[in-house]
């Protein structure tokens, strides 16, 4: 039973990829507002786009705990790895719910923008802004998750949890989502927050990294301990 408890935790991590883009297609964030867009068509796309803005950021925020829920399983199997001495697995969990925690905080922001249409054009497009720097900027949090998940699976060798490429994808998962750290110097091109290297690219990597997690987590709440 502790086993299909840990592989329903390991896929609900998809589960919240899933349900955040049918967030973002609600709240007409695919393709991303742009940065560059100023005070007054800030706040147009915002009355506009009022009540899906406001229904997107309550499931997004709610959806929240799936992820976190997958970081717990993959946190379980790399202590398995470990053994006593847990600092990677430790490492991976405090960084994941940190960064799961930041799309509460994005959430938030957006609803925030969207709640009252009185407010001051300059008021909803600070809070859009800062909706989005809290989702992509703070990039190195992610990219720590990825460092601790790759180095516990591949300094120890003779581990068979999880394959080695697991590992391998893990580290360049964690430095190909640095880019989103330079999105307060770029309002256009491929660093702002709707370019391709850094809301493409972190959303692709996303994504893939949260299945490649699940399958490879499930396989390893598959995998009997050596000698048992």
């Amino acid at each position: 039973m502790e086993n299909i408890v840990q592989r329903v935790f390991a896929w609900s991590g998809p589960l919240f990829i899933l349900i955040m883009l049918f967030c973002l297609i609600v709240m007409d964030f695919i393709p991303p507002i742009s940065p560059a867009l100023d005070a007054a068509a800030v706040a147009a796309f915002y009355n506009e786009n009022r009540l899906g803005i406001r229904f997107g950021s309550t499931i997004m925020m709610q959806g929240c705990v799936l992820m976190m829920l997958c970081v717990t399983a993959i946190s379980l199997q790399l202590r398995r790895i470990e053994g006593k001495v847990a600092i990677f697995s430790t490492i991976q969990l405090v960084s994941g719910v940190f960064a799961n925690a930041l799309f509460v905080f994005s959430a938030a922001a957006w609803t925030l923008a969207a709640f009252r249409p009185e407010r001051d054009v300059a008021d909803i497009q600070a809070w859009n802004d800062i909706g989005w720097f809290l989702l992509l900027m703070p990039a190195t949090i992610l990219s720590l998750q990825g460092i601790a998940i790759g180095l516990a699976i591949l300094l120890k060798r003779d581990q068979q949890l999880y394959p080695r490429w697991v590992g391998y994808f893990n580290l360049w998962f964690a430095i190909l989502f640095l880019p989103g750290a330079l999105v307060t110097f770029f309002k256009t091109g491929p660093f702002a927050w709707d370019g391709i290297l850094v809301f493409w690219l972190a959303l692709g990597l996303f994504a893939s990294w949260a299945f490649v997690m699940a399958w490879s987590t499930d396989r390893a709440i598959r995998t009997p301990d050596a000698g048992t």
